[in-house]
């Protein structure tokens, strides 16, 4: 595991279209892989991000950007974001809920004016009887 402080933030910031998901996408995998999560659970993570950004921009604007802040803590990361401005609220579907809840122990979308607001919390999981990794 590379030599990482206990606490640090990357934020990025893209246009809020499909388009740069996949920055969003490896961001939280290369986060996740250095925070030792396994193969799983990166894939879980990198999916439940994609999801949850995708629907904070689903009603952007031409000129919308979607701004991620990804922290590693003790015991995983959290995510905080914003997408701003959008024309409407988010809505989850039921598939979208299973995908954010097998990626992520929590979860937020909610709109103030013109931004969503976006959270999402992963824990690290345990090491399991062969030690993890």
């Amino acid at each position: 595991m590379p030599d990482l402080p206990s606490r640090a933030t990357a934020e990025l910031t893209v246009p809020a279209t499909t388009a740069y998901l996949r920055h969003v996408r490896i961001l939280a995998a290369t986060i996740a892989d250095d925070c030792a999560f396994d193969v799983e659970a990166i894939e879980s993570l990198r999916v439940a991000v994609d999801e949850l950004c995708a629907l904070a921009m689903a009603d952007a604007t031409d000129t919308a950007e979607l701004t991620i802040a990804m922290t590693t803590t003790e015991d995983g990361i959290d995510l905080e974001g914003r997408c701003s401005p959008v024309t409407e609220e988010p809505m989850l579907d039921p598939i979208a809920e299973q995908l954010l809840r097998a990626g992520s122990n929590h979860h937020a979308l909610r709109l103030e004016g013109d931004t969503v607001h976006l959270e999402l919390r992963a824990s690290r999981p345990t090491a399991g009887v062969d030690g993890g990794r």
